[in-house]
């Protein structure tokens, strides 16, 4: 066998292995992980949020409790520092198909982008699949067998992936079609009075003055002047900067923590323009 590939194949290991209950990622398991268990096995982070570590062939994302019941992922009684997702990006590209997924046991769900994610709750695992049916990350989240850590006025049923956490994200889309997407958000706040919404806007590479700020209250004053929401409903967070601009929208309890941000792009890293685009 050719030395290079057989390489490749121990590399992508946790991408072939078939997802065991509770097993995590090398011995990392949400909840009940912490950052010390982390860095012991991956090192320190070298990113500003100090959540995205790089390893052989891979880069890792971990989204860590702020404090027992907040974080990125709200309403899980665990202490500050203890791993709530950890997504694995592999450099190398796989499709789908070769993990010969069991499909019946996920559901499904699609953005966008055109990515569709398959969520095994039991297993405690999401894939983000492309559109050319590569695999773009796998994420290890808090699975079935961690119900009793779901802290007070939180849902089993969600258990912190859906509602609680991200309710929409979409990328740089015209206003028109943001609106639809803000439409469904204000209904789900209208409806649900306990709930708090954060607009949170990350610029790209490439990005107008204070874009992500200008985008994020642009949203924010459709929400209140066009939808009726109370100014006190909606909060807008300036994320920093990514690859790509994103928009994510989150319906949290009044109480929760905000969400955390997650900049991947130092400020010295970005374009800043000035064009007819900028707005």
């Amino acid at each position: 066998m050719n030395i290079l590939f057989l390489l490749l194949v121990i590399a992508l290991l946790p991408f072939n292995s078939a997802p065991q209950r509770r097993a995590g990622w090398r011995g990392i398991v949400p909840l009940h992980s912490t950052r010390a268990d982390v860095e012991r096995i991956l090192g320190a982070s070298k990113n500003d949020c100090k959540c995205i570590y790089e390893a052989p062939d891979v880069v890792i994302h971990v989204e860590y409790a702020t404090d027992r019941c907040k974080g990125v992922l709200a309403g899980w009684n665990v202490p500050t520092d203890t791993v709530l997702r950890l997504t694995v990006r592999s450099t190398a590209q796989q499709h789908f198909s070769e993990l010969k997924v069991e499909i019946a046991k996920y559901t499904v769900r699609r953005d966008d982008t055109f990515t569709t994610y398959y969520v095994n709750q039991e297993e405690g695992i999401e894939y983000a699949v492309l559109s050319n049916g590569v695999v773009n990350s796998i994420s290890y989240i808090p699975s079935n067998a961690d119900d009793s850590l779901r802290c007070s006025g939180f849902s089993i049923a969600d258990r912190g992936i859906t509602n609680y956490g991200r309710f929409d994200e979409y990328g740089d889309l015209d206003f028109r079609s943001e609106t639809g997407r803000l439409d469904s958000f204000a209904i789900a706040l209208n409806q649900a009075t306990k709930l708090k919404g954060y607009i949170l806007v990350y610029a790209g590479k490439v990005a107008c003055p204070n874009e992500a700020r200008k985008r994020a209250n642009r949203a924010r004053s459709y929400l209140i002047n066009k939808r009726g929401l109370k100014p006190t409903q909606i909060e807008i967070i300036d994320g920093g900067y990514r690859q790509s601009f994103l928009v994510e929208l989150y319906a949290l309890p009044q109480g929760a923590a905000a969400p955390n941000i997650g900049p991947t792009l130092d400020p010295s890293k970005v374009q800043i323009v000035k064009s007819q685009h900028c707005r």
